[in-house]
């Protein structure tokens, strides 16, 4: 067991709750899911780098696709976009290479099933009193 882990079944589950809430674990899971499954497909096939900018407060995910020679365009912008968020709770901005996305594929090509398997599993230990704002398992 993980040190300070709760042993009682309730505190346990509290603690979970407390944690998949402050960490908004659910919409962060779905925002980088949506992005792995559809944007690589929906933007030009020059694009190399991706700007994925997470704005929980406005819950909402803008990706912005650069060619592989705008490498220093899209660092630049990476560090402008981090500091106008900087202080905004949740808020993440995160560059990242096509052949990364690619390669998290093919390194986990069940990660759209795992993660909606991790989500409805959180759901059923906190017994749905986890917050899933929009998500199909909390329209039940």
């Amino acid at each position: 067991m993980v040190p300070e882990t709760p042993s009682d079944p309730v505190e346990l589950r509290d603690s979970l709750v407390g944690l998949a809430n402050d960490l908004n674990v659910v919409a962060t899971l779905d925002d980088y899911r949506t992005f792995i499954s559809y944007v690589p497909e929906r933007l030009p096939s020059y694009c190399h780098y991706f700007l994925l900018e997470r704005r929980p407060d406005q819950r909402s995910m803008a990706v912005r696709g650069f060619r592989k020679s705008q490498l220093t365009r899209a660092a630049g912008l990476y560090e402008e976009r981090e500091e106008e968020i900087r202080g905004i709770d949740g808020a993440e901005v995160v560059l990242v290479a096509m052949d990364s996305v690619a390669s998290l594929r093919a390194a986990y090509p069940n990660y759209l099933f795992d993660t909606d398997l991790f989500i409805k599993e959180l759901d059923l230990a906190t017994r749905r009193q986890v917050h899933l704002p929009g998500h199909p398992l909390h329209r039940r």
